[in-house]
């Protein structure tokens, strides 16, 4: 999560693409995250929506 005085400003994208690169040097697949209300930012980078997510608490 990104502090909210420095959204938009290139962090939270730094920060994928950081993780994305450390993904790819373990050997991973792909990234698969939730995420309720981030979607946009997700779009934005190129992440599909592949899933829907359903809970309950007991």
């Amino acid at each position: 999560m990104v502090a909210g005085q420095v959204r938009r400003q290139g962090v939270g994208q730094a920060l994928m693409t950081e993780a994305e690169l450390w993904g790819r040097e373990q050997g991973a697949a792909y990234v698969s995250l939730a995420s309720r209300r981030a979607g946009g930012f997700y779009s934005a980078l190129a992440y599909e929506d592949a899933a829907t997510f359903f809970k309950k608490p007991l």
